[in-house]
């Protein structure tokens, strides 16, 4: 999370000098989960190299993925009439995208550390919002090549039935076709209560490979509805989209979900994430060994921006 309070630093830059008055930067998270405490660390590292404390101030506000909250939380704000300098965040596509119908009528910028909607990517409908991933259907590309590399030609769809997931659908059809890929189905989900048919479906039909574009919520149903028919093994291979965190089995509890973690860890045995797109490049490596460190980063960032 380091990196989206750089870049909000690099806004705000240029008018520290002639600030009389702390700076107020609202921070959107889920809770308090990695991204929380991220931050926080985030804080307390560029503090050590620039005294951001001195000229700025964080607010942290939690929005649960709910979008009225997270309109909510910046809007009580403004009331106060407090001026905003930035906002961080929101995780979720859809509780940025309310933010930042918001934010643009004030000229707030507004930067998301992982929101990936291609719905965002309009700057003429969201002209102040800025996000650290990539966009969505940019992913797809990964998920085509990990098809293609175990030669898995028939593959069986699950799409929460969001705009936002459509779309990426689309988009992953039209890639699926060129490279000869045949999607048998697409199952549209609208609800939990959906799972559970759709799940003896895959049973009947011996879906081997299964793609999913859902939020988490729906992803831990379906792990618990796959787990308690044994829809999980050597034979099936489920991809997931790198939104899902790892929060994903924390929160399963057998009264809220069916299941007990424990059990829908043994279907996530095996499964695939295309996490780690956004930044696996030549100069920086978020898995296994990095090349450098946080701090060693920071140190490289702060000598770019005096030279």
């Amino acid at each position: 999370m380091f990196k989206w309070l750089i870049l909000v630093y690099g806004f705000i830059q240029p008018v520290l000098p002639h600030s009389r008055n702390k700076l107020l930067i609202v921070i959107l998270t889920t809770g308090k989960h990695s991204s929380y405490h991220g931050s926080k660390v985030a804080i307390d590292l560029l503090n050590s190299y620039y005294n951001i404390s001195d000229f700025l101030e964080f607010e942290f506000r939690f929005d649960d993925g709910n979008e009225g909250l997270a309109v909510k939380h910046v809007v009580d704000i403004l009331k106060q009439n407090r001026s905003i300098e930035a906002v961080i965040g929101s995780q979720k596509s859809a509780c940025s995208m309310a933010l930042a119908q918001l934010l643009k009528h004030y000229e707030i910028p507004q930067v998301s550390p992982n929101s990936a909607s291609p719905l965002l990517s309009d700057k003429v409908e969201y002209p102040f919002f800025l996000r650290m991933t990539n966009s969505a259907l940019e992913r797809n590309f990964v998920r085509i090549e990990i098809l293609k590399h175990f030669n898995w030609r028939k593959v069986y769809v699950i799409t929460e039935a969001l705009e936002f997931f459509y779309k990426i659908y689309d988009h992953f059809h039209g890639q699926a076709k060129q490279s000869n890929i045949t999607i048998v189905k697409n199952f549209i989900i609208h609800s939990t209560d959906d799972l559970k048919s759709l799940v003896q479906e895959l049973i009947e039909a011996d879906a081997r490979i299964v793609v999913t574009f859902a939020y988490n919520v729906i992803t831990r149903h379906f792990l618990c509805q796959a787990y308690k028919n044994s829809y999980y093994g050597d034979r099936h291979v489920i991809l997931f989209p790198s939104n899902m965190n790892q929060q994903i089995l924390s929160e399963i509890t057998n009264k809220k979900y069916g299941c007990f973690k424990e059990e829908a860890g043994l279907v996530l045995e095996g499964s695939l994430r295309e996490a780690g797109i956004d930044m696996a490049n030549e100069t920086y490596k978020p898995y296994g060994n990095p090349i450098f460190n946080i701090a060693d980063l920071v140190e490289k960032i702060h000598d770019s921006m005096n030279n």
